[in-house]
């Protein structure tokens, strides 16, 4: 969906900018060079957007969908958990943030 689509949709602009940093078609470098990039700009929505869909598409009943060729993507998930966990986590620590 677009930007312009989600703004016809009523979306308001919050929403549109965590949409838009994360098209798949705007990723920076590989998925993993993506992944730590979210979590290095700090930005709560987009972190807890990326590990909501990351948790769903990792849960137990989707890694036991894949077929064989896709077994590696649970691999994937689970180092791209271990990148915003705490990148989400930092959040929840009421010290100063670097």
């Amino acid at each position: 969906m677009t930007h312009e689509r989600l703004a016809d949709e009523g979306f308001p602009p919050r929403a549109r900018a965590i949409a838009l940093r994360l098209d798949g078609r705007r990723r920076i470098g590989t998925y993993a060079d993506n992944i730590a990039a979210i979590a290095d700009e700090g930005d709560l929505g987009v972190i807890l957007v990326k590990l909501g869909d990351v948790l769903d598409n990792g849960s137990p009943a989707r890694r036991a969908s894949l077929p064989p060729e896709l077994v590696g993507l649970s691999r994937r998930y689970d180092r791209a958990l271990a990148v915003l966990r705490p990148a989400y986590e930092a959040f929840l620590d009421p010290g100063p943030r670097p």
